[in-house]
């Protein structure tokens, strides 16, 4: 099992603490028991992601970002304890956090061209193509800014 620790305990994004100890992968007795598991799983996932993102909203000054080598880290320790199975839960959640983070109604971001899509329906015309894309560029810059910031800040630790 992978405990997720809440996000003031941890970076927001990937913290997990891996309690895989004699953990293997049961094999389902049918497709439906596979999907069943699967399902629970993923919601499981989803919902910790969804805490997470709200806990940012709520606590800005308290998130904490782990960038690429804590992820890696984590990655790592996962391996080592947890194994192939261990592995493979830790590439999930962050298959599912990375999506989390792109559906985010930010321009630049997928999310963000949903949302130009429904404000344009909304109001029954095209936006102004200028001005979209200026508030997509800047939007990017700030968030290629604060991915720098995440990685500087790991090369100084």
């Amino acid at each position: 099992q992978l405990n997720l620790v809440p996000p003031e305990e941890g970076p927001l994004g990937l913290m997990v603490e891996p309690q895989l100890d004699g953990m293997r992968p049961r094999r389902a007795s049918s497709p439906r028991e596979a999907l069943s598991r699967t399902n629970a799983e993923y919601g499981r996932l989803v919902g910790f992601i969804t805490n997470q993102l709200k806990a940012a909203v709520d606590r800005p000054d308290e998130a904490k970002l782990a960038g690429p080598i804590a992820i890696a880290q984590m990655g790592q320790g996962i391996a080592e304890e947890g194994g192939l199975y261990g592995l493979l839960l830790f590439t999930a959640l962050l298959n599912l956090n990375l999506a989390a983070l792109n559906a985010l109604p930010i321009p630049g971001l997928d999310g963000g061209q949903l949302a130009v899509l429904l404000v344009e329906t909304a109001a029954g015309r095209k936006l102004n193509k200028e001005l979209v894309a200026t508030v997509t560029t800047v939007c990017q810059l700030g968030i290629v800014l604060l991915a720098v910031s995440v990685f500087g800040d790991e090369m100084r630790n």
